[in-house]
Parts: structure tokens; C-alpha cells; sequence
């Protein structure tokens, strides 16, 4: 597969790279994904995004445009993620939410969890912490109940 990584930090690249194991050809870049960069994405099969990137509806409709299957989030959080349309255009869009506190062990897991994301999707199969809408909208509506709750 083919994947631009947005919002790319020096010190995670040599950590894609070696996650990578040379199967999968990668770019990286420093911009955030937003209207204005997600041109970029056209001829890449995946793209992969942290949380300051935009994947809003009018952004995924715009990667769903220039072919971009499956959206890998290098991190826990997927607020910045329009699910919904990314499921109504067909767009696989899974997190890497196991993560450990030190720094150089979550950029390590972080790595190894975004490739199999895509090593999975390569192969057809779906990884197991690949978002859907009604997935989110329960995780989400828990998390608001639990929100509540604990402001008694």
C-alpha cells in the first residue's frame, strides 16, 4: 500500500520506518491534513493523521475523492475524525488506543500499532480497533454518562 503520513515529527519517522519492516511504500510531511493540504493525499491508498489534523466531512469527502481507502490514526483520540462520513464513503478508519506512559515505548507502540492497522487493511481483514459510528457513538455516550456522574 501506498501511505502519506501527515503531521510528521522528525523524532516518529525512524520509528514508522522500522514498524514499516520495508512493506509498504511511505511519505511523510510535516503539514497537517486540512482542505488546503489534502491534495496531497491523491494516489495514496492510506493516509495516517494525528489529533491536530482535520478530517472533517468536507476534508473526507475530499480524500474519498482522491482515492484514499483507509485513514490510520496515530494516536488514541479520533474527536478530529468525521466517522460518520467516512463510513457513508467507505473509508476504514481505525486508532492505535494502547499506549504505555514513557515516551520512547508510546511512540514505539504507536508505530507498531498503526502498521498493523494498515497490514491488516492490506490483507483485507479488519483490525479489531477499527472505528465505526456505532462504535463511537457508544464509546461516546458512555463517556458523557460517565462525565455526569461524576460531577454529582
Amino acid at each position: 500500500m501506498k501511505i502519506l503520513f501527515y503531521s510528521t515529527r522528525d523524532f516518529e519517522q525512524e520509528y514508522l520506518i522500522a514498524a514499516n519492516k520495508n512493506v509498504h511504500v511511505v511519505n511523510f510531511i510535516p503539514e497537517s491534513l486540512s482542505e488546503s493540504t489534502v491534495g496531497l493525499a491523491t494516489g495514496y491508498d492510506v493516509i495516517s493523521v494525528s489529533a491536530g489534523d482535520d478530517a472533517s466531512a468536507p476534508v473526507i469527502k475530499k480524500l474519498n475523492h482522491a482515492g484514499v481507502r483507509c485513514i490510520a490514526i496515530r494516536g488514541i483520540d479520533y474527536d478530529n475524525v468525521d466517522i460518520l462520513k467516512a463510513k457513508e464513503l467507505g473509508i476504514r478508519v481505525a486508532n492505535t488506543p494502547h499506549q504505555t506512559f514513557a515516551t520512547t515505548d508510546k511512540i514505539i507502540n504507536i508505530s507498531a500499532a498503526t502498521f498493523y492497522n494498515i497490514n491488516c487493511w492490506a490483507k483485507n481483514k479488519t483490525p479489531e480497533n477499527e472505528l465505526s459510528y456505532a462504535k463511537t457513538k457508544f464509546v461516546k455516550n458512555n463517556y458523557e454518562k460517565i462525565n455526569s456522574l461524576n460531577k454529582l
